[in-house]
């Protein structure tokens, strides 16, 4: 036997620390497990999982959070596993989605796993998921928390992971290569990689959010500058006496941080919805809401999820922007509106109508695959002097079937009430209208459309991510960054039954609605908001930004993020840390990639699917990318060890 090999030390352990172990900190940690065979064979690894909130839900998706808060993706359309439909080089390691795992917990199929016990209002809950359902934020903390715990159990004897129940303050270079980590209570946390995966982030008040600060606290007003919105953020506001019973508080953002602020402001306070038996919705408010007036730059909500399923058809595939049509348009940047634009509004339009002639022929007023020949005809750029658009309102019986994609995205332009009581008019009787086509089969082309741009924004965040499209800031991005406004404001609204909850709190006058282009100006008397859709205004001493700002570094909260950004050791990329689109490696000021340091989510450029989750089925772009990043996370180690 040859004594230098028996003499041999095992290998030192290579350690990884995921710093943020929300969805993407879990995701990235799964493919990390999943790759250590085939990219580190036979290396000892150590992981650190660092976040001051329960590791697998984080600090948005906490299983101790209010009930009365939902998600907006339905449990079977959600997963944080791979399937045989992700693109990458790592091996697949199939889980259960959401609507999956809830199954398994009620008919109690789950295995017991160390640092994992499901609550009782969790096997409750459970009992009630079904396809078309949406579940609480603390059930799908309960499935993240389920997953991160299940992965350390099964995780390789090689392989140990340590949690560090602290957020990181610091970050250093050590003389052989290595990171330290210092955590806030003063721990130290050495590693040879550091991987940043934090989601979304606060950001201190500066510019108009500071001066609105200052304002309302030299007043005695309240303001509420943008954050993510929990149980705790409403009841601080309350601990103010500031959102008192029957007094106009103004909140400003109609997107999904309103919803949050608009159940907890009433659900929350003790009001309740009942169907009567027309089917209507009737809210019993308690008399603690205080009068809620709501506005922002669209003036109208987020458009809800559909209240239907329709499975999906192969003709539904994309016609006009495909991958094939980018690539005729030769290499080199892309300029969205030049060269992407086009494609994507004859996308949409087409998939559209499309389904509608395939679906609902009845709907038409001619044969519906004449109607669809004649339809693709017509070339991207060119509508025919508008000769499409005659031949659209010639085959459609109901003009309610048209795509009409600037009127989807500024409802109200063009429209004038001179009171308010003419703004809350119109916004019932759209509101009445949503929820009535949105719950209607008949008009599934929606659906069609839904579909339709949530592959076109898969293939816009692929460009990107090849930099052949480089969204950035300022003027030169602002097409993408209205195009993806636009997709959130079809795709990202919340369920049917929150629109249903906006009409009936209208209709009991909990609700009031401002209009499109709402400003807000400090008064000595308080905010005073206005519009562009009406010469109203409206008084109140309490200003909620209810809206999340994007990330911006150089204004975080995020103590490792200050202390980089402050000591100069990243690059920016707009208001995001900068990293290589390819390794996802961050980037130091003068643009060289770290060798030790790499990233991913919502502070990170070049990140693919942040704010959504992975379906199952649908070659998830951001779970494609985490398993790229894993690899360069352990080839790095193999380096290091070489």
């Amino acid at each position: 036997m040859d004594g230098n090999r028996r003499h041999e030390s095992p290998p030192r352990p290579r350690r990884i620390a995921i710093v943020g172990v929300g969805p993407r900190g879990t995701s990235l940690f799964e493919r990390l497990l999943a790759n250590a065979d085939p990219c580190a064979p036979g290396l000892p690894l150590e992981i650190h999982l660092i976040d001051p909130f329960p590791p697998g839900g984080g600090r948005i998706w906490r299983s101790d959070q209010s009930p009365l808060l939902w998600m907006n993706t339905r449990p079977d359309e959600c997963t944080v596993f791979l399937d045989a439909s992700v693109r990458c080089a790592g091996p697949v390691r199939p889980g259960p989605s959401l609507a999956e795992w809830a199954r398994d917990l009620a008919e109690d199929r789950l295995d017991p796993t160390p640092g994992y016990t499901p609550g009782a209002a969790a096997r409750a809950e459970a009992a009630r998921v079904d396809p078309a359902w949406f579940a609480t934020r603390a059930l799908q903390g309960e499935y993240l928390s389920w997953a991160l715990w299940t992965l350390v159990a099964r995780a390789d004897p090689r392989i140990t992971v340590h949690v560090h129940p602290w957020r990181a303050a610091s970050l250093s270079d050590l003389e052989d290569g290595g990171q330290r980590l210092v955590l806030e209570n003063d721990d130290r946390v050495d590693a040879d990689v550091v991987l940043l995966a934090q989601g979304i982030c606060d950001n201190r008040p500066t510019g108009r959010y500071a001066d609105l600060a200052d304002h309302a606290e030299r007043r005695g007003f309240v303001y509420a500058p943008p954050s993510p919105v929990t149980e705790g953020r409403v009841e601080r506001l309350d601990g103010v006496d500031g959102l008192r019973p029957g007094e106009p508080v103004l909140l400003r953002g109609l997107g999904l941080a309103f919803v949050d602020y608009l159940v907890l402001l009433t659900q929350g306070r003790g009001g309740a919805f009942h169907r009567e038996a027309s089917g209507e919705l009737r809210y019993t408010p308690s008399g603690r809401e205080p009068l809620i007036h709501a506005g922002s730059r669209r003036g109208v909500p987020y458009l809800s999820k559909l209240g239907y399923r329709v499975p999906e058809d192969p003709e539904e595939h994309p016609a006009r922007f495909t991958r094939a049509a980018v690539d005729a348009l030769g290499e080199g940047t892309l300029d969205f509106t030049e060269h992407l634009r086009p494609l994507i509004r004859r996308e949409l339009e087409d998939a559209a109508y499309r389904h509608l002639a395939l679906n609902h022929p009845g709907r038409l007023s001619v044969d519906a695959r004449t109607f669809l020949d004649h339809l693709a005809a017509f070339p991207v750029d060119d509508d025919g002097g508008g000769e499409r658009k005659e031949l659209i309102e010639e085959a459609l019986l109901d003009p309610r079937d048209r795509v009409d994609l600037d009127r989807i995205e500024h409802p109200l332009a063009g429209l004038w009430f001179p009171t308010l009581d003419g703004v809350q008019g119109w916004m019932s009787d759209h509101l009445d209208a949503l929820v009535r086509r949105r719950g209607d089969g008949a008009f599934s082309a929606d659906l069609a459309l839904y579909r339709a741009v949530v592959r076109s924004s898969r293939l816009i965040a692929d460009l990107a991510q090849q930099e052949r499209l480089e969204p950035g800031g300022g003027e030169a991005g602002r097409p993408v960054t209205e195009f993806l406004a636009l997709c959130r404001f079809i795709t990202s609204g919340p369920p049917l039954r929150r629109a249903e909850e906006m009409l009936a709190l209208a209709r009991a006058g909990v609700l009031r609605f401002l209009g499109a282009g709402v400003r807000v100006e400090a008064t000595d008397e308080g905010f005073l908001a206005r519009s562009a859709t009406t010469g109203a205004t409206v008084l109140a001493g309490a200003l909620v930004e209810a809206h999340i700002e994007g990330p911006d570094v150089r204004r975080t909260t995020d103590p490792l993020l200050e202390h980089l950004v402050g000591r100069e050791e990243v690059r920016r990329d707009g208001g995001r840390v900068a990293a290589r689109a390819d390794s996802a490696a961050l980037l130091r000021p003068d643009g060289a990639a770290h060798p030790a340091r790499f990233g991913a989510g919502a502070v990170v450029g070049h990140s693919l699917g942040n704010g959504a989750f992975a379906a199952p089925g649908r070659d998830a772009p951001a779970l494609r990318q985490n398993d790229a990043i894993a690899r360069n996370v352990l080839r790095a180690l193999i380096d290091d060890s070489a």
